[in-house]
């Protein structure tokens, strides 16, 4: 299980590192080329690798020409790290869209609504040059007192 999540995570990093000259692979060349990847990565690579750098980056890995990857929060809205992403290159946005908590978003159950919110949340994240978002975050509200509920999408129990 592990490997595979740890697959996955390459593949989307594969996907990000090549935004700008993507071309299209389906879910299986995707997994193979991680795969080729993985056993190329000594065991310290990858821990480097998914430890991060500079706060909300990957750890290039020169010697396979795996670029760092930049990160960035966005449970109301994009988050801007200043004088983390974008890092070497030209600023691209100052400001960001503060919106509603999720929360709230989730207790109108509009589905148009919803995907305006996350729609344009993506739009800021392409002008930003942000290639991978934390989040949405879920949560079951086990605990009243969590600080965080506010964020979190609560997630809807079987019946």
């Amino acid at each position: 299980m592990k490997t595979f999540l740890f697959s996955i995570f390459i593949s989307v990093v594969i996907f990000c590192a090549n935004a700008q000259t993507f071309t299209p692979l389906s879910f299986e060349e995707a997994d193979k080329k991680a795969d080729s990847i993985l056993r190329l990565m000594t065991l310290k690579e990858k821990i480097d690798y998914i430890g991060g750098s500079n706060f909300f980056y990957t750890q290039k890995i020169k010697r396979l020409g795996i670029s760092s990857i930049s990160f960035a929060d966005a449970t109301q809205g994009v988050r801007l790290n200043p004088g983390i992403i974008n890092k070497g290159m030209k600023k691209l946005v100052e400001k960001t869209v503060a919106y509603p908590a999720p929360i709230l978003l989730a207790s109108t159950w509009n589905k148009q609504l919803s995907y305006e919110y996350a729609n344009n949340i993506g739009k800021e994240c392409n002008a930003a040059g942000i290639p991978v978002l934390l989040g949405p975050g879920f949560n079951l509200y086990r605990n009243s007192q969590c600080g965080r509920n506010f964020e979190y999408l609560p997630a809807q129990l079987p019946r």
